[in-house]
């Protein structure tokens, strides 16, 4: 999966989406989609490849987010708020 992290196409992604990924994956698959997609876009990587810092930390947050309280982003996702994560989860 190609996923571009352009701020338009991320609004409409889910942490799921961005690690290619679906809501029945295990721990063990999130970590292993988002070390594929990290080798390409780590910051010690890619020195001079501008935005792949940000990529990374998208990356990271959604790794971290589904292995650390995925039952409340999954919450979130089901209430179809029209919030965004970090401003539903503050």
């Amino acid at each position: 999966m190609n996923f571009e992290f352009d701020q338009q196409s991320l609004s409409k992604k889910t942490f799921y989406d961005i690690l290619g990924c679906d809501r029945t994956a295990s721990i063990e698959q999130i970590n292993t989609e988002f070390k594929i997609r990290a080798l390409k876009c780590h910051p010690d990587k890619n020195l001079n490849a501008h935005g792949h810092s940000d990529e990374f930390e998208i990356l990271l947050e959604a790794k971290e987010t589904l292995n650390n309280c995925r039952e409340k982003y999954d919450s979130w996702i089901d209430s179809g708020m029209c919030m965004s994560w970090a401003e539903w989860v503050r």
